[in-house]
């Protein structure tokens, strides 16, 4: 497991994933996203260990000083609110997008 997708379409977590967390907005997006907000991980706890893993093994260079761990709580209300978009990838540049300015770097994913 090292973050990256391949040829797969769908970006790389490495070095870029904590982009997210530069923004309330793109922090609640990596919990709200199918594939995590309806993941087969029912426990809040084992998920916000599971997004913790991400941020902090893939965030790379990218990982700001100041994060914060997800929590249980946290977990339990992003599942509440999943992203319903017809096309996530144009959501997901639009989330990047808000989040990139609050960043204290400019690298983009």
């Amino acid at each position: 497991m090292e973050g990256q997708s391949g040829d797969s379409g769908i970006p790389s977590l490495r070095d870029h994933v904590d982009v997210f967390l530069c923004s309330k907005e793109g922090r609640a997006y990596l919990g709200q996203v199918p594939g995590v907000s309806m993941s087969l991980i029912r426990s809040d706890q084992e998920l916000a260990d599971v997004l913790n893993f991400m941020v902090f093994q893939f965030g790379g260079e990218s990982l700001q000083p100041n994060t914060k761990p997800y929590t249980a709580a946290e977990v339990h209300a992003l599942r509440q609110h999943p992203v319903k978009v017809d096309d996530i990838m144009t959501y997901r540049a639009e989330i990047l997008g808000r989040a990139l300015p609050a960043c204290q770097h400019s690298k983009t994913p």
